[in-house]
């Protein structure tokens, strides 16, 4: 839901109106704006009276729907999964894995490849593996960022996963994508 904030026509500053993040007397009249992901401010064209551009509000109060929860939260999180993180050897690629430490992980759900993918952009990224064995999930490390044993994840890693049932389930880590989130590839187990 778009909410306006409605300039005072009649003042001569034309930014002194509810914009909650420029502060003023009118701030507070603005506050329930930021309950909203898309704040629109009208202004005053520069060379009209009549028209009013129409001006994105930014700020630090205002952060994207898809931002990443904070670590506290993911920790915190019922739905959360205990997981450790391994990590592959750095020179040796037959080498043993490096035991990162243990994480909460959250999977959000099955990764949705980008609208604008064609099918040979769908077929490079998924390699032949099912696309229904594609999630994405957020990771926060158990160690605090003070700690000898904090440490975050990266692409190639692995994360074992204890489902709730108490199976543990193997991850591969594909990538790190923009808003913080990751693109995990279930292994299947070589028994099935």
């Amino acid at each position: 839901m778009t909410q306006w904030a409605l300039p005072d026509w009649s003042n001569s500053n034309p930014t002194a109106f509810a914009d909650p993040l420029a502060g003023g007397q009118n701030a507070a009249a603005g506050q329930d704006n930021l309950l909203h992901s898309s704040i629109l401010r009208l202004q005053p064209h520069q060379d009209s009276t009549t028209l009013p551009a129409i001006l994105p509000v930014t700020g630090a109060a205002l952060m994207p729907a898809n931002t990443q929860p904070s670590r506290d939260s993911i920790l915190a999180d019922p739905d959360a999964l205990n997981c450790t993180i391994y990590r592959a050897h750095e020179t040796d690629p037959d080498g043993e894995e490096r035991d990162m430490g243990d994480a909460r992980v959250i999977i959000t759900g099955n990764f949705e490849p980008p609208a604008d993918w064609d099918a040979k952009a769908r077929t490079d990224y998924f390699d032949g593996m099912p696309e229904d064995a594609f999630f994405t999930a957020v990771f926060a490390s158990e160690a605090g960022s003070d700690s000898k044993g904090y440490f975050t994840v990266e692409a190639d890693d692995y994360a074992a996963v204890t489902e709730q049932d108490g199976t543990i389930s193997m991850f591969y880590v594909c990538e790190r994508l923009d808003d913080g989130t990751y693109v995990l590839l279930r292994e299947e187990d070589d028994e099935e």
